[in-house]
């Protein structure tokens, strides 16, 4: 159940006060919260963590970067993966490092069974310094991480993966067996596909590229054997569109795909910049993103249902009362209670960030919400394991200019 985060929540709707936490500064309203683990490091930042979810167990990954001995000088040497695991119920445990070259770009991770996979893209060629070309993987069994082995690599001239934190989609369950991610693949100013990437049990990896033009943006989600991809890209069309919303739908484990069905065409007034795709408890699917308003620098959030015909609803405004979602992160995610959660964090100058946690039903106006303000904290909403909701946060705090700590928390409404 949702204890007390649901009830105590509504005594913060409307507040816009930091709110100092008990776990050393994050909000009390929010449910349970545990520190994973507290890590002093010197000369060295830990970063991007990253919540996996198994079925036996979960893990907390981060990556450690060292870094120059003046403070304004983050220059990256090499990233080592470090991580904690625990069974259901369990204590905390760390896992053994993973050492990374510096090229690496943005963490994902699975759980199948009790061994951990962890994925990564790397740039690795010299048309395309700044971008991922190739995913690279290994697997934790027992204490001992496998070789690195290349799962994909964008050979073509000029193709790369837009392999980014708000592109590349999540790692979900397709069955009891199998698991699904998706990448965006781009060639120069176009892309030419989405890269849709599933596992077995048995840790074979396979790779296909759906060729649907001008993706920016992509996610998966799955329920009942059905696949779905969200895409933000080109609409076909006389006028030129790069942010509209497409989704794509699979009933055949993916093996065939539907065309793209277009839900927004964004034109030149409402691009679409992210895109989350989530299922409800009956397995519906439904797709949210977040399109940029009028207003400079404000935007809006949309949403449309999928109906048991496969047809899609036309796109709604997802009312958040009189709370505003400017520029920044947005993460989503949906309990097994069909209870929508948002987290909406903001980056202030020079250290703040500034977090805004929403829960609403997609078929209910009624509005929760909780606001906070913390320095050098870095936090992203998740599923749990169990069909609840989680916010995992990285709260760094310097001791000197070489040195700080960073402590991770796991902050649980179910």
């Amino acid at each position: 159940m949702l204890l007390t985060s649901l009830a105590t929540l509504l005594a913060f709707q409307g507040s816009s006060a930091a709110v100092r936490l008990p776990c050393t500064g994050l909000p009390r309203a929010i449910g349970s919260c545990r520190e994973i683990a507290r890590v002093s490091l010197s000369d060295s930042v830990l970063s991007d963590p990253t919540f996996v979810q198994g079925k036996r167990r979960d893990c907390v990954l981060a990556w450690k970067a060292a870094k120059l001995s003046t403070p304004s000088q983050e220059t990256l040497r090499e990233r080592v993966v470090i991580g904690w695991c625990r069974r259901h119920g369990g204590n905390w445990t760390q896992i053994a490092n993973l050492l990374l070259p510096s090229a690496m770009q943005e963490l994902r991770g699975a759980l199948i069974d009790s061994t951990l996979v962890v994925f990564w893209g790397i740039r690795d060629r010299s048309d395309a310094p700044l971008e991922a070309t190739s995913i690279a993987y290994a697997s934790l069994e027992g204490d001992t991480w496998s070789p690195t082995q290349t799962l994909f690599r964008a050979s073509a001239p000029g193709t790369f993966l837009w392999w980014r934190a708000s592109a590349v989609s999540d790692i979900v369950s397709a069955s009891e067996s199998r698991l699904v991610f998706v990448v965006p693949v781009t060639g120069g100013i176009h892309t030419s596909g989405v890269l849709v990437v599933t596992g077995d049990q048995a840790g074979t990896w396979n790779t296909h590229v759906l060729p649907v033009s001008g993706i920016a943006y992509a996610s998966v989600a799955a329920s009942k054997g059905t696949l779905a991809v969200g895409l933000i890209g080109a609409a076909p069309g006389p006028v030129p569109d790069q942010n509209s919303v497409s989704v794509l739908v699979s009933s055949e484990r993916g093996r065939k795909w539907s065309l793209p069905q277009l839900l927004h065409r964004a034109g030149s007034s409402a691009p679409a910049y992210e895109i989350d795709l989530f299922h409800d408890q009956s397995g519906a699917f439904g797709v949210l993103w977040r399109e940029e308003a009028a207003a400079k620098g404000s935007w809006r959030l949309r949403y449309a249902l999928m109906a048991s015909d496969g047809r899609w609803s036309s796109p709604r405004k997802l009312l958040l009362g009189d709370k505003t979602i400017s520029s920044g992160t947005v993460s989503v995610a949906m309990n097994s209670r069909a209870l929508l959660g948002i987290l909406h964090t903001q980056y202030k100058y020079p250290l703040e960030y500034s977090h805004l946690a929403v829960f609403t039903r997609l078929t209910s106006p009624r509005v929760r919400s909780l606001k906070w303000s913390i320095q050098r904290a870095r936090s992203q909403l998740v599923r749990t394991s169990s069909g609840g909701l989680a916010i995992i946060s990285a709260v760094r705090k310097p001791h000197d200019r070489r040195t700080e700590e960073t402590t991770l928390y796991l902050m649980t409404l179910d």
